[in-house]
């Protein structure tokens, strides 16, 4: 009997705290979620400024990701991915250095999906620059899903 409640309490002491550590990723997620829809948004509308990306921006990407390239790169989505109809959020990354630890770099990804066999996957990552998260680089994968031959 002793054992059983033994079990229990122990159950309930990792659930219990496995919901704190979850509440501090919970408010990072929430950030850094909100600053990759402006970004996602901006790839597929004209309606988000630059300005309003460039804060969100590392300096280096800053420096490499300028207004002229959210121009090009909107064209470019317009042209490949014009049927997209649906932006869902299907992962969140964390970067873990098998010797280190948790390097404090992180990655969200979103499917474009078109109702066909296209989509688009996003990644967007993020890291830690003078105590901000701040968008790293992302990048923008055109897939198919390919069909399965008859008879496998």
């Amino acid at each position: 009997m002793k054992r059983y409640i033994c079990a229990i309490l122990l159950t309930c002491m990792l659930a219990w705290f496995q919901t704190c550590l979850a509440a501090g990723s919970g408010d990072r997620l929430n950030t850094e979620e909100q600053m990759a829809n402006t970004l996602v948004l901006a790839l597929f509308q004209d309606t988000v400024p630059y300005r309003q990306l460039r804060g969100n921006f590392t300096a280096e990407m800053r420096k490499e990701f300028t207004a002229e390239k959210l121009q090009e790169t909107r064209k470019g989505m317009k042209e490949r991915a014009t049927s997209v109809r649906e932006l869902a959020l299907i992962g969140y990354l964390k970067d873990l250095d098998v010797m280190k630890g948790y390097t404090g770099q992180d990655r969200l990804q979103y499917a474009g999906l078109t109702g066909g066999p296209e989509f688009v996957l996003i990644n967007v990552d993020f890291v830690q620059e003078k105590g901000e998260l701040k968008i790293r680089g992302f990048s923008i994968n055109p897939m198919k899903v390919q069909e399965k031959p008859a008879g496998k």
